[in-house]
This record gives C-alpha cells, sequence and structure tokens, in this order.
C-alpha cells in the first residue's frame, strides 16, 4: 500500500482531520471498514495540553482515523499529514520513523 495521506484543516477552534479520499479508498478496499471514522477533530488547547504531556498528536490521529496500529501503518508505507489549502506537507512519518 502507498504512504496514507491525512488532510488537516483548521476551524475557529480547532484542527479536523480526514483521510486523503484516495487513502480512504485504499484502506476499504484491503482492510474491513471497521472502526474507520470520517474525521477526527481537536480543539487548540486540547491539542497543546497533550503534546505537552505525549510529544506530537500525528501518531495517535492515524491510529485513529483507521484504526489500526502505528507498527501496522509504518508497515503499510506510513502516513503524511498534508496541509491542502497550501499543499503543505505539515509531517511525514518516513522522515520521523527511520
Amino acid at each position: 500500500m502507498d504512504k496514507l495521506t491525512v488532510l488537516v484543516g483548521t476551524q475557529k477552534d480547532g484542527y479536523v482531520f480526514r483521510l486523503k479520499p484516495s487513502s480512504r479508498r485504499k484502506l476499504l478496499q484491503e482492510r474491513s471498514s471497521e472502526g474507520l471514522v470520517d474525521s477526527v477533530f481537536i480543539a487548540y488547547d486540547k491539542k497543546h495540553d497533550f503534546e505537552q504531556i505525549h510529544g506530537n498528536i500525528w501518531d495517535h490521529v492515524i491510529m485513529l482515523l483507521t484504526n489500526m496500529p502505528l507498527e501496522e501503518v509504518n508497515r503499510c508505507g506510513g502516513f503524511a499529514v498534508l496541509d491542502p489549502g497550501t499543499n503543505t506537507v505539515v509531517f511525514d512519518s518516513a522522515i520521523q520513523h527511520v
């Protein structure tokens, strides 16, 4: 499987994360849809509080969106977080988990 892509958007009070449609389709073709969620919302203050204790949120977000353990996501090619508004890669697991 190719690297999964998570799209991140901002709202007034937080971030919304969702799988890029092509990544979601791949997961649905190769796995059951059990546990897949459409999106994850994290408020700005909660993100900050969480990262102060646990480090970055990216690994947790991909596990919530895919219902897969991080090790399985990484075996399947890893993931990247993309801001579609600027087309900027915010996080790439291949760089972080070398």
